[in-house]
């Protein structure tokens, strides 16, 4: 479930599998103590279904975010509504979707 970029990264000779046209949450983590979610977000390409990473290209490299306060609570507190709906799926579109609507990329989930 990568965002799809809409301008992709352009690597020009130094990585051969780009440009990256994709961000993938790569690791993510809950800390319910000192109340956050912490993502590292990863450029590349799925490629055949497998998930090919980019390297570090100039600025270019993992980044990561830290979710706290009303975006922390927001996102902890929403449940599903169905019965046959994966927790962890609901939380990965929820984490993509917090990218997205703060500007970290633009893009769309795909």
């Amino acid at each position: 479930m990568p965002i799809q970029l809409t301008t992709p990264i352009q690597t020009g000779a130094i990585d051969p599998n780009g440009p990256y046209e994709q961000v993938k949450i790569i690791i993510f983590s809950l800390n319910t103590v000192v109340p956050n979610i912490e993502i590292l977000c990863q450029y590349g390409n799925t490629v055949e279904s497998v998930w090919v990473p980019g390297v570090r290209v100039g600025d270019v490299a993992d980044q990561a975010f830290r979710i706290e306060g009303d975006d922390y609570d927001v996102m902890t507190a929403v449940k599903s509504v169905a019965a046959d709906e994966v927790y962890y799926d609901e939380t990965k579109e929820l984490l993509y979707q917090w990218l997205l609507d703060n500007d970290h990329y633009i893009g769309t989930i795909v």
